[in-house]
């Protein structure tokens, strides 16, 4: 796997484009945010894969050594994005995208995020012979469960989603709606912390949402002040200093919230100087959500017929099958979504 995790970082070598003087005006744009979530995506995949097959091969070490150390950071910059994305949104669509948000959004997302579900369903009954009980499939449909898919980051940005319209209904201005979201981002680590302390998985980048959408609200300013080549690289070697100090002491939950805002801090920086996209990274930023929801589907059939014994051959075989399923997925929910939520 170490011969695999080097073709994914050295992916987006390809089609790099480096400015070091001054910062480049695309650097939250959606091409290059697509092209970074292409890379992330790949990385969640090589996780989810580790979970079915046993790596004990000196060339598998330095994959489980870079897994282990990103742990959920992998995810915090899915998180920033999307709360950066939301805000330009309301600020640049005005109320009729506020009021279209829930269909939008959280419908679409939920649609979406069900479509998959009953796909798990039905294809673990058909080649598996197992079955679920009513309350873990009906669960699974708002992603409070699991039938086998990952979900938890699904209802994570599911409730996001919610409080940033219930934000953006309730107050006009976007500080408002920035406090209110941050605010409630506290309340859900606070409760989820209390009540399920054994799934921090579900909270302990949560705050990267809120960040994305500071983030937004900040950017001109903070883009001036990085345009000083001085300030730049100064601020730029802070970041890393406190990333690296705080990386020490990450068993700390309020540590690895800050850890995780600092990664994608440190991410949008590099991106003011590196033009990062290709072709292959291109696709896989816009399938970030088929071939995150069905990856474990093929991985599940596998490991049942006993194919995870051969390693590289469960990993071909997943692979090649969750890029099928995720653009076939990809085709079907384009025209399902022209259908149902067409203008009218």
């Amino acid at each position: 796997m170490g011969i695999v995790l080097l073709a994914v970082l050295a992916l987006p070598f390809f089609g790099m484009k480096l400015s070091l003087q001054g910062i480049r005006p695309d650097s939250m744009s959606i091409p290059q945010t697509t092209a970074i979530k292409g890379i992330f995506v790949l990385l969640v995949f090589l996780r989810h894969y580790k979970g079915y097959v046993t790596l004990e091969r000196a060339i598998d070490q330095p994959f489980l050594i870079v897994d282990n150390k990103m742990g959920q950071l992998i995810v915090a910059l899915f998180l920033f994005y999307s709360g950066y994305g939301v805000l330009e949104s309301f600020r640049n669509k005005g109320e009729a995208y506020l009021r279209a948000f829930p269909r939008k959004r959280i419908l679409t997302t939920l649609l979406h995020f069900d479509l998959a579900v009953l796909l798990y369903l039905l294809v673990q009954a058909l080649a598996m012979g197992r079955f679920y009980d009513w309350k873990t499939m009906l669960l699974s449909l708002v992603a409070w469960n699991s039938v086998g898919n990952s979900n938890w980051f699904i209802w994570v940005i599911l409730m996001l989603y919610l409080v940033s319209w219930a934000a953006g209904r309730l107050f006009s201005s976007d500080i408002s709606r920035l406090f209110a979201v941050t605010a409630c981002s506290a309340v859900y680590v606070l409760l989820f912390r209390r009540l399920y302390p054994g799934i921090e998985w579900w909270y302990d980048t949560i705050f990267c949402y809120a960040a994305g959408m500071w983030y937004s609200f900040l950017r001109l300013r903070i883009e001036r002040f990085l345009s000083g080549e001085v300030r730049f690289w100064i601020s730029f070697a802070v970041l890393l200093c406190l990333f690296r100090v705080l990386f020490w002491y990450r068993s700390n939950l309020a540590v690895y919230e800050l850890l995780s805002v600092v990664l994608c801090l440190i991410a949008v920086m590099a991106s003011m100087k590196i033009q990062v996209g290709n072709r292959v990274l291109g696709w896989f930023g816009k399938q970030v959500f088929g071939v995150y929801i069905f990856q474990r589907l093929p991985m599940i059939l596998l490991e049942q017929w006993g194919i995870n014994d051969w390693p590289y051959l469960f990993f071909g075989l997943s692979f090649v099958c969750t890029l099928l399923l995720s653009a076939g997925f990809g085709w079907c929910t384009k025209r399902i979504d022209r259908l149902l939520f067409k203008k009218t």
